[in-house]
């Protein structure tokens, strides 16, 4: 079983991961090391911050394919619609998976989808942002790493996250609201 092959894989060489609980996942079976995601900061200080319009408010996601039960297992779908009814100078960008951007409980004027970028691109998309989001639903999602805070706080951007371990340090050091 492919499951078994992988223990013994593991326990012949062991593994590294960016997520903490993935890492405790499979520690019985072998050496497990936590590797957090490197953050290339100056891609990310290096890209000058576009001109803010006053009278908005930009709410951004950067998703990818496996993101989509993130965001719609997640609860933010309901909280998202809650803001836009109250919040009339509010608007969402979506830079990825396009099913995402088709659910959004969002007035079509308000919200804009731009299709994945290169890693080297991400930096540009996301200054766009007065806020940006990182949602987790699954258990899938709780071994994820903390790549979207990270990110975030190297650019000064708040961040609204689910709690979570992934995003746990951050937390304890007052960054973003969970």
């Amino acid at each position: 079983h492919p499951i078994e092959q992988l223990k013994t894989a593991f326990a012949m060489c062991g593994g590294t991961s960016p997520g903490k609980l993935l890492v405790e996942d499979w520690k019985p079976y072998g050496s497990m090391y936590w590797v957090p995601n490197y953050i290339d900061s100056e891609r990310y200080l290096s890209v000058p911050k576009p001109p803010k319009d006053p009278d908005w408010i930009t709410i951004l996601y950067g998703s990818s394919m496996s993101h989509v039960p993130s965001f719609t297992d997640s609860g933010i779908e309901p909280a998202l619609a809650n803001v836009f009814k109250k919040r009339k100078n509010v608007r969402f960008v979506l830079c990825g998976d396009e099913r995402v951007f088709q659910r959004l409980p969002v007035p079509e004027n308000r919200k804009r989808y731009q299709r994945y970028v290169r890693a080297h691109e991400w930096p540009k998309i996301l200054a766009q942002a007065d806020i940006t989001l990182a949602p987790l639903a699954r258990l899938y999602d709780h071994r994820r790493s903390d790549l979207k805070c990270a990110e975030a706080a190297t650019m000064g951007i708040p961040i609204i996250a689910t709690r979570s371990v992934v995003y746990e340090d951050y937390e304890k050091a007052g960054v973003g609201l969970y």
